[in-house]
């Protein structure tokens, strides 16, 4: 858990025994929020770090059974409250409602859960991800639990926009904000997982911008940097299409089930390749992202404007607020698709300083 000074902070929270029931994680998405949630439902339970009398250690083993199943999503005294989550009506199926919300009726089910002891360790923990997707009437059932928790349990809201959350449930939180892993932290933290080589590593640090979370799922998704690669092929060849070839392409990022998931994804690669032509074009060497497309980058800055740049910058940041709440995902990829600027006769590369 030492990682992070969120991390530190509840390590030394729980070492000293000093742990509020009811937390409230935030910082940018995908940065280890669900992670760090994760890690320390295990060192609450963890069976190598306590003792008889109930003494817990900061950090967890990972390796024994209870850290295994928290791990593993087995472990009946660590659940987490999502959208498509169970709830407390036998008959409702969330997953076919395909709601991007959390409803009351899970609430509910948190509450039950809430006034049972411990099954299998020695602290219940129940992690609510994203906080910010709780319905108004969820959100107030929520509140009762907040104000008296019952012993023996911790709440952990997670969220990426804590402004969307009641001011009484974040004052009823004690605040943790998670940031970004230094990027050579992150790399060195890759490579020892093995499942990719330390050029790779660094390279998807820098794609992650330190955030564990986004590189892991990355990782796990399998040749992210190979994917990266084909998305950032894809917008290329959509900036000089026409527009047939654009609403296309729209088209089938959403598919037959109208699904903005695809679509949100790419438009995340799409946004930060963008942000580097800005940087190539106006001559910004720090914090470039696409390092490994040197190249293409210094090909395609000069070909547009820093207000065209700018402008569909904004557009992207748009559309990308309105596909996370599923709103005419495929006339909102459209718009997108029609305001994408198009390339002017390629001028002489920009080059990188010596």
């Amino acid at each position: 858990m030492a990682e992070t000074d969120a991390a530190r902070s509840l390590a030394r929270m729980v070492a000293g025994d000093r742990l509020p029931q009811a937390l409230l994680l935030t910082g940018p998405a995908k940065v280890g929020k669900a992670q760090l949630a994760m890690s320390l439902a295990q060192a609450l339970n963890c069976l190598e770090r306590g003792s008889a009398s109930g003494e817990v250690g900061g950090d967890p083993c990972g390796e024994c059974r209870a850290c295994r199943r928290i791990a593993e999503g087995r472990y009946a005294d660590v659940e987490t409250i999502a959208p498509g989550g169970l709830c407390r009506v036998s008959d409702h199926d969330h997953a076919k409602l395909a709601t991007i919300e959390i409803g009351i009726c899970q609430i509910r089910r948190l509450e039950m859960l809430a006034a049972m002891n411990p099954y299998e360790g020695r602290r219940r923990v129940l992690v609510i991800d994203p906080a910010d997707m709780l319905r108004d009437d969820a959100s107030d059932a929520l509140l009762k639990t907040l104000e008296e928790p019952p012993a023996g349990v911790t709440l952990v809201l997670v969220t990426d926009s804590p402004a969307r959350l009641s001011e009484t449930v974040r004052s009823r939180c004690r605040r943790i904000e998670v940031t970004p892993l230094p990027r050579a932290v992150l790399s060195q933290r890759l490579a020892e997982l093995d499942a990719i080589s330390a050029e790779d590593a660094e390279t998807l640090s820098r794609m992650a911008h330190g955030c564990a979370g986004l590189a892991l799922a990355a990782i796990g998704d399998g040749e992210p940097i190979e994917q990266r690669r084909a998305q950032i092929a894809d917008l290329r060849r959509l900036s000089a299409a026409g527009v047939a070839e654009r609403l296309a392409f729209a088209e089938s990022l959403v598919g037959r089930r109208n699904d903005a998931a695809p679509a949100r994804l790419a438009l995340e690669s799409w946004r930060e390749w963008w942000r580097d032509l800005l940087r190539v074009r106006l001559g910004v060497e720090q914090g470039i992202t696409h390092e490994f497309l040197r190249a293409e980058l210094e090909m395609d800055a000069p070909r547009y404007q820093p207000d065209e740049i700018v402008a569909f910058l904004l557009e992207l940041r748009r559309t990308e607020e309105l596909l996370r709440i599923s709103v005419g995902v495929l006339i909102t990829l459209e718009a997108l698709m029609l305001a994408m600027p198009r390339p002017t006769v390629a001028r002489q590369p920009v080059r990188s300083a010596p």
